[in-house]
């Protein structure tokens, strides 16, 4: 039995599973370049934190195909949602995951995806630690370790300098930061409020903004 708990970096579920599974350094190597790379979408975010029975002998391609079709059960209900907001559901995914490692629990989910698509609606950045935990990745202090204030600091400078330069960072880091994997649960949280914090024409201007960058 393994067990995937959401909020995961691809990179964190590949050592779950070799722990589990007994893979060789081959194999881990394989899921984080190979399985998981397939399509551009797939890169991170669908992997579907949940319970599994995986046999031990089940190649790392195949272990990502079945989180995958897990991931595609529990999100196919709001996919026409987001079609008729036009928001891309990786946008929307990867929002999911920003909200699912700011907020603290469940209850403060709507709240923060709230501010964050008025900010968004606004040109104003995001100012969140979660896109530059990701960015830094792990160089020793652990993936999401908090030692990003120098960073913040930079960031906070150039909001001063240049709030449209800065906009345009943000989304940047929206658009290429794959998503962690979410739960159900918070999906449904997170992406309700998403959909429901924000109009059809705003959405649409996003999305233009979001082309042309």
């Amino acid at each position: 039995m393994v067990v995937i708990p959401p909020g995961l970096r691809k990179e964190e579920i590949a050592t779950l599973l070799t722990t589990a599974l007994g893979w060789t350094t081959k194999q881990k190597t394989e899921w984080i370049t190979k399985s998981t790379t397939t399509k551009p979408e797939y890169i991170e975010g669908v992997y579907a934190p949940d319970t599994y029975l995986i046999p031990v002998g089940e190649k790392p391609s195949v272990v990502a195909t079945r989180l995958i079709a897990k991931f595609n059960e529990g999100f196919a209900p709001y996919l026409p949602e987001f079609t008729d907001k036009n928001i891309k559901w990786t946008s929307a995914l990867t929002l999911a995951s920003i909200v699912q490692r700011e907020a603290a629990n469940v209850a403060d989910m709507p709240l923060i995806a709230g501010i964050l698509w008025n900010r968004l609606d606004q040109n104003m950045a995001l100012d969140v630690d979660s896109t530059l935990q990701y960015a830094r990745g792990n160089i020793g202090a652990g993936w999401w370790a908090r030692s990003l204030w120098l960073i913040r600091k930079l960031i906070l400078h150039i909001i001063h300098m240049n709030i449209r330069v800065c906009h345009r960072i943000q989304y940047r880091i929206l658009v290429s930061m794959p998503s962690m994997q979410c739960s159900i649960l918070q999906l449904q949280t997170v992406c309700i409020i998403c959909m429901t914090s924000i109009t059809s024409r705003t959405a649409q201007r996003h999305t233009q903004n979001i082309k042309q960058i």
